[in-house]
């Protein structure tokens, strides 16, 4: 009878010494900070395949309290195909990330989407 529980893998010393002697590499990410300016902060933001994700920074003063419904309102467009945004509040920013996207849009059109909030 399957309880729906799974058992954790085992991995051996040998396993894990095995393991470490692989090469590995680690690519960096590197966001783009925004041309359009906000008094309140700025926002980076990373074109991938069919997403785009974006850091949204506060300049030490707190962010509108509506910020979360301007973020919403100028990427309304992308509700349909994956919006996600999201106060996070260990490190004070908001995350948005556009997903599913059918064609990779440019820095020109992703400044004109900013210029919304």
């Amino acid at each position: 009878m399957q309880t729906g529980h799974q058992t954790a893998p085992s991995f051996s010393a040998n396993d894990l010494a095995a393991a470490m002697q692989k090469p590995f590499s680690v690519t960096a990410v590197t966001f783009t900070p925004a041309v359009t300016t906000f008094r309140w902060g700025s926002i980076e933001y990373l074109i991938s395949e069919n997403k785009v994700q974006f850091h949204v920074w506060s300049s030490g003063e707190s962010f509108p309290l509506d910020m979360g419904d301007r973020l919403l309102r100028a990427f309304s467009a992308y509700e349909q195909t994956g919006l996600t945004v999201e106060f996070i509040p260990e490190v004070q920013s908001w995350y948005v990330e556009l997903r599913n996207l059918l064609m990779q849009p440019s820095a020109e059109q992703i400044e004109r989407l900013l210029s919304r909030i």
